[in-house]
């Protein structure tokens, strides 16, 4: 899906927590000089996957508007019964945080970042009578949004605060929460809001750059990549880092991958473990790299990040812990074996400016141009730090030169 992003030569990016399709036409008709070409609708759970490419966006971007109910995002907890009133308050505490750190690195890039907060009045508010509690978590986000430097909060129209705008029957299965006359009037609504913002930017500066402020936001981030090799007590976390990471991972996410395939994808392997940490939070185990070693290559077979880490440079720590590997032992070259999936191209924007193509699909690159290569291509180069003291390196079985 990223990959159509980087063709065009403008773009909209409309992050939503629900079905909105329906707001486009009105929207353009608000913003006449933008066309449908401009626009991209995506889940507000891609936004994570929207991060690894900002670099390469940033030219491209004229902004990103954000839609959120706060109900969706306990949605499939109440559609499951889980959870208490007070396990319900935590997540959404958590998600809040979270939030608040995509607000962050997506107005570092420098482009409009526009947010609109929308009433929690449909079937999850009636079914848990919580309708308080959304009201109340709906204004300590926005208060989170406001504080954000290059958020702009949108205003709801008046005429949308009543429950005659809701539409009931298809917000019961996770569409659209207002009506269709609603919509149009949302649509309007924010498309005039944002226009004068459109305008006064300058069409014309369309200059690819680096985004200085996002690189300044990494390195206030004090990002930590712990690296050590993992043994029989971490095989569920590598088991599903495999199964559920479909946005950074070579092979895409294997949901159905059994015990046997993974004692198969295990055997005679190096497999690392990758916890990370940062200024906001602490991600625990993130990412997984499995690889084994030829005469003179080290092989990646399986490398994942999960979605919370990405877009904070943490491939580019794990590319260089793999070239110091492979220096170390001699070897010349580190090859990674990436399989396309529908969904893993966030990877392959991480891959094709750091290393070279080869055969079968893979992507090479040379151990001695591995810092060359990470110091060209990351935005905030040496920003993250590293630790490797989980990591003593065995000679391993069937290398058949000396070190």
């Amino acid at each position: 899906m990223l990959e159509c992003y980087l063709s065009e030569p403008l773009m909209i990016v409309i992050a939503s927590t629900f079905s909105c399709a329906e707001i486009t036409e009105p929207l353009l008709r608000a913003i006449p000089y933008v066309t449908s070409d401009e626009l991209r609708h995506i889940r507000f759970t891609q936004l994570v996957e929207f991060a690894p490419t900002v670099a390469l966006l940033h030219a491209a971007l004229r902004g990103t508007i954000i839609m959120f109910r706060i109900e969706d995002w306990i949605r499939a907890d109440v559609e499951t019964g889980r959870g208490s009133d007070t396990e319900l308050r935590q997540r959404l505490r958590l998600q809040i945080d979270e939030f608040a750190v995509q607000l962050g690195m997506l107005s570092n890039m420098g482009k409009p970042v526009w947010v609109l907060a929308c009433p929690s009045n449909g079937w999850v508010a009636e079914r848990t009578q919580l309708s308080g509690l959304f009201r109340t978590f709906t204004s300590l986000a926005v208060a989170r949004a406001r504080s954000v430097p290059g958020v702009t909060l949108l205003a709801l129209p008046d005429d949308l605060s009543g429950s005659e705008s809701v539409n009931r029957d298809s917000d019961a299965s996770s569409q659209a929460p207002f009506c269709l006359s609603a919509l149009d009037s949302l649509g309007e609504s924010i498309g005039k809001q944002i226009e004068g913002a459109l305008e006064a930017a300058d069409p014309s500066d369309r200059t690819p750059g680096r985004p200085t402020e996002l690189a300044d936001y990494l390195r206030r981030l004090n990002v930590c990549i712990a690296f050590r090799y993992a043994g029989e007590s971490d095989r569920s976390d590598i088991e599903h880092l495999l199964r559920t990471v479909s946005a950074f991972s070579l092979t895409g996410e294997i949901p159905t991958i059994s015990n046997g395939d993974l004692d198969n994808l295990l055997r005679d392997r190096e497999c690392l473990l990758i916890v990370v940490s940062e200024r906001h939070s602490s991600h625990g185990c993130a990412g997984v790299v499995i690889f084994r070693f030829t005469t003179d290559e080290l092989v990646v077979e399986s490398f994942a990040l999960s979605c919370p880490v990405l877009g904070k440079q943490v491939e580019f720590a794990v590319l260089g812990v793999l070239g110091s590997v492979a220096r170390d032992l001699g070897l010349t070259r580190i090859a990674f074996e990436y399989q396309a999936s529908p969904r893993n191209q966030a990877i392959l924007a991480f891959l094709e400016p750091v290393a070279d193509p080869g055969p079968k699909g893979s992507y090479v690159i040379r151990a001695d141009a591995v810092e060359e290569r990470i110091g060209q291509t990351a935005l905030a180069n040496r920003a993250w730090t590293v630790d490797v003291t989980g990591m003593t390196l065995k000679q391993p079985s069937g290398l058949s030169h000396s070190q």
